[in-house]
């Protein structure tokens, strides 16, 4: 949690420095390993206390879609107003 914290906070910062309307985030890191569906995942209650834990089945590009989506930053595949 307090890497998606950070990356939140650095995206504001960011967006606010640069007078940005509207942001994209693009992950480009190397393949992650494939998880199993967990309890984690089960709604953003369980997601974020996982991730206040540590917990083993948060990925790192969950940790970075989850700080794009706090930031108000569209998934893939929302329409781009």
């Amino acid at each position: 949690m307090a890497l998606a914290e950070q990356l939140i906070e650095r995206v504001a910062i960011w967006r606010k420095k640069n007078k940005c309307a509207r942001v994209v985030m693009i992950w480009a890191a190397s393949t992650e390993i494939f998880l199993k569906q967990h309890a984690v995942y089960k709604n953003l209650d369980t997601f974020e206390k996982a991730m206040r834990e540590n917990h083993k089945a948060i990925a790192l590009a969950m940790i970075y879609a989850y700080a794009a989506l706090k930031s108000g930053i569209p998934s893939p595949t929302a329409p781009l107003i």
